[in-house]
């Protein structure tokens, strides 16, 4: 799954300080404030949970994700 081999990347701010959308491949710039992560759950229990990261346009494109405040994150 292309979430999953992702994650890690877009999730390792301890090391790069930026986060990579799973989605569009943009990258976070500052606090990355909008900026959304969601778990993924195979319901079978053949593949592990794992974690996206998305931007706030991507999030809300994909997931129908809006955050309560912020319009101009991206």
């Amino acid at each position: 799954m292309q979430l999953a081999l992702g994650a890690r990347a877009g999730l390792d701010i301890r090391v790069t300080g930026r986060l990579e959308c799973e989605e569009c491949g943009c990258v976070s710039r500052g606090r990355a404030e909008g900026w959304t992560a969601f778990l993924g759950e195979d319901r079978a229990r053949i593949e592990p949970s794992c974690l996206g990261v998305f931007c706030p346009r991507c999030a809300g494109e994909v997931f129908e994700y809006r955050p309560r405040e912020g319009k101009d994150y991206t």
